[in-house]
């Protein structure tokens, strides 16, 4: 008979290591993610919270201006951790969303867009917006920059996400 330790670690790798497997997409661990953050070019910035990490430090917060700090809790949508300590579902706070690419309009085109909240904007279904591009409009700053989802992780998961986004012109 083999003794307890041994059976648990069996069946530790043959039940539990798939579920940490599954907690990844092609090039960032949800739950361990060690990528590196920031400047990807003059133009593009990678951002990541990874799972369960304190969304109220400024290191899990994409402070994009002075009035607009992204981030995302243990659950549930983006929000402003400027102005705001949980999603409304209307937000993030002084933004505005718009499923999109800003190489595909002019500034004269991008004021005439129908911008919504992020959840309106990604149909309610913020499970599908990896590999999505939108369109961000910073209020307040009157502002737009493009923010492209790399991956979202559930709440079981921790709810990590990254994406890729624009600079704001100098």
């Amino acid at each position: 008979m083999l003794p307890y330790s041994v059976i648990f670690s069996r069946i530790f790798v043959f039940f539990l290591v798939p579920m940490f497997i599954s907690c990844t997409n092609d090039s960032t661990d949800l739950i361990f993610n060690t990528g590196e953050d920031g400047a990807l070019d003059d133009k593009r910035l990678r951002f990541t919270k990874i799972a369960k990490a304190d969304w109220r430090l400024a290191e899990n917060q994409d402070r994009i201006t002075p009035n607009v700090w992204l981030t995302r809790a243990d659950e549930g949508l983006l929000f402003n951790a400027k102005i705001e300590n949980k999603p409304d579902g209307s937000g993030p706070s002084g933004t505005k969303w718009f499923l999109g690419s800003l190489d595909d309009y002019t500034e004269e085109q991008l004021g005439a867009l129908e911008f919504v909240s992020m959840k309106r904007a990604a149909g309610s279904k913020m499970r599908d917006v990896p590999g999505k591009s939108f369109i961000v409009h910073l209020v307040e700053d009157d502002a737009f920059i493009e923010l492209t989802f790399l991956s979202w992780g559930n709440k079981s998961e921790g709810a990590g996400y990254s994406y890729l986004r624009t600079n704001l012109a100098e």
